[in-house]
């Protein structure tokens, strides 16, 4: 019984759906903890604004290949115009 197939799961969909869902999860996890060191970095140590988006881009350019497909160009100007 839990070893057969069910066609209304559509094959492997539903898996693929729930992948697809975390990695979501971690691409807004990952922005969500940029904008707030970006935030902290200006408030906390008086940064320029220039300065803090150096820091964020080395960052950003030091993260494994796996990271960034899933960190879409929108999100990075979003950190960029946070704060």
């Amino acid at each position: 019984s839990r070893e057969e197939k069910d066609p209304r799961t559509i094959g492997e969909l539903f898996y693929l759906c729930c992948d697809e869902m975390e990695n979501i999860r971690f691409a807004q996890s990952l922005f969500l903890v940029m904008a707030c060191l970006k935030e902290t970095l200006m408030n906390e140590l008086v940064l320029s604004e220039q300065h803090v988006q150096d820091l964020l881009d080395t960052i950003f350019d030091s993260l494994p290949e796996l990271f960034k497909p899933f960190l879409k160009e929108n999100q990075l100007n979003q950190i960029s115009k946070a704060a």
